[in-house]
């Protein structure tokens, strides 16, 4: 055993913090059916979908500037006239789609990053007010720009507070809800998706500046529901128990659980729990993040990449600019509202089949089988690419681009970000995700760069042939992840410490543990 990772083993092995991104006193929900804990506990619920708008708010955003881009009076206000071989056309330059997808991805990040400072401390509710106010301030720039410059600073504005809305959010989330429901409630990315896809429909066809600026301005009602909601709902209990008021913790609490609830056990757990991130980040003091890259962190750090960038692997940035790919692909205004109809009727079955699913099976599984999806749905995306100009071709890609995001990048989502959060070493955990998180945004940034540059007709004119791009790239997700990504679930900490540090073999994690078990019972 190296020093460092000597250090590291006697640093990790300490009593175990496993529940410190748990829930307090959450033991109830751990045997209850995650459908009969819904309802079980109705006030918690609807508080942690009011802290998701922030993911159906930057969901919204990026399929709303998708829609837009793929309407005639947008691209009359914001393109240049290109002559073709099919004929002269208005584009919207690459290199401005580009920054519009780009740029936002960037201010989103720094959103995130700045949440976790003004959080702890202002409070969380205070942040979900900066988010409305920086989103709404952001939509009426983009409502009122007749310019691809102002249209830009709008996009940015409103990305700080997207990027604010979501990780204060699953801040929230995570400290007031059972783990076991935050599957479910990340649905809000897919429902900001077909609320975009709602609003759009009829307007695809219209020629009049109020087809795009109608969609622009529905994103008010997202940041509207913010703050109008954000003095109303309780206050996290950590939050209060952080700043050291019990009584204010012990009254939030009494109005996120049901009566009946043990409330006394509630706080008890929580500032138990507060006690141990206080000794979890004593620990952590003097680490560094090239720690995070030696030994066997490195191989703990690779996997939290490997969740991270796996969504744009897989075509998240394809898929979110799908409406207007398909309009510069061939496809009419027509057809386009057809195919979004054929979204939107699946959306909501789909939606909810995922999230049956998602709560069965191990998240290794759910992983590999919406890669897998994704790879039998881009060969033949490929392949109809190659008759560019053929409307049941057209049809083809359009349709199966909406499969891949329903069935193969909207249910990856999820058990990524989970195995990301457990996989790294307690003391170099906020370190790990931080790391994480910025490759996530990197990834990001560069794919809505290059993505326009590809199907683009002035440009790459790839149309529906992109799918062979996202197939070898699916596929390569698929062997990084068989290979690399363990199963976590019901691992303890302590139990992945042990794992990592004998270097145990990728799928031998579930029995590695089972042994290890026995032995113990026979000692």
């Amino acid at each position: 055993m190296t020093e460092p990772d000597a250090a590291s083993h006697k640093a990790q092995t300490t009593p175990n913090t496993a529940h410190i991104e748990s829930t307090p006193a959450t033991a109830p929900e751990e045997d209850t059916g995650v459908f009969r804990a819904l309802l079980c506990y109705p006030v918690l619920v609807a508080l942690s979908i009011y802290a998701n708008l922030g993911a159906a708010m930057y969901a919204y955003d990026n399929f709303a500037l998708s829609f837009c881009l793929s309407m005639i009076s947008f691209q009359l206000n914001y393109g240049d006239l290109v002559t073709l071989d099919t004929g002269a056309i208005y584009i919207i330059p690459a290199r401005w789609q580009s920054l519009w997808a780009a740029l936002p991805q960037v201010m989103t990040g720094v959103g995130a990053f700045c949440s976790g400072m003004l959080a702890d401390r202002f409070s969380r509710r205070t942040n979900f007010t900066l988010s409305g106010l920086f989103s709404t301030a952001g939509i009426a720039v983009i409502y009122i720009s007749s310019m691809r410059g102002v249209f830009l600073a709008g996009k940015m504005i409103n990305a700080f507070g997207l990027g604010l809305a979501v990780a204060t959010g699953q801040t929230y989330v995570s400290e007031i809800a059972p783990t076991r429901l935050r599957g479910i409630l990340l649905s809000g990315y897919v429902i900001g998706m077909l609320a975009a896809g709602y609003l759009s429909l009829e307007r695809l066809t219209w020629l009049s500046d109020s087809a795009y600026k109608n969609i622009i301005a529905g994103g008010w009602a997202w940041s509207g529901i913010i703050l109008l909601f954000a003095w109303v709902v309780p206050e996290s209990p950590v939050y209060y128990i952080r700043e050291g008021n019990v009584n204010k913790a012990r009254k939030a609490f009494e109005r996120i659980y049901p009566k009946g609830t043990d409330i006394d056990r509630l706080l008890e757990d929580a500032i138990r729990t507060n006690e141990e991130e206080k000794a979890t980040a004593a620990l952590a003091e003097g680490t560094s993040y090239l720690e995070c890259f030696k030994g066997t962190n490195w191989r703990r750090m690779r996997i939290v990449l490997y969740c991270n960038g796996l969504n744009q692997f897989l075509g998240s940035t394809f898929a979110g600019q799908g409406p207007y790919f398909l309009t510069s692909a061939g496809l009419g205004p027509h057809e386009l509202k057809l195919i979004t109809q054929v979204f939107l009727g699946l959306g909501v079955p789909v939606t909810l089949g995922i999230i049956f699913l998602v709560g069965k099976i191990r998240r290794r599984t759910a992983l590999l089988s919406g890669i897998t999806l994704c790879v039998v749905i881009y060969l033949p995306m490929g392949i109809a690419g190659c008759w560019p100009r053929n409307t049941k071709a057209l049809w083809c890609v359009g349709v199966l681009l909406q499969l891949v995001t329903l069935l193969g990048v909207s249910p990856t989502t999820a058990p990524a970000q989970t195995i990301a959060a457990e996989i790294p070493a307690l003391r170099l955990k906020a370190k790990s995700l931080a790391i994480g998180f910025l490759l996530n945004y990197v990834f990001s940034a560069i794919f809505n760069v290059v993505m326009p540059y590809l199907f683009t007709p002035s440009e790459g004119n790839l149309g529906g042939k992109t799918g062979f791009i996202f197939l070898a790239t699916s596929i390569i997700g698929w062997m990084v992840i068989y290979f690399e990504v363990p199963k976590t679930k019901d691992i303890s900490y302590d139990q992945l410490d042990r794992l990592f540090l004998h270097k145990t073999p990728t799928r031998r994690f579930v029995s590695a543990v089972a042994e290890a078990g026995d032995d113990d019972n026979k000692t």
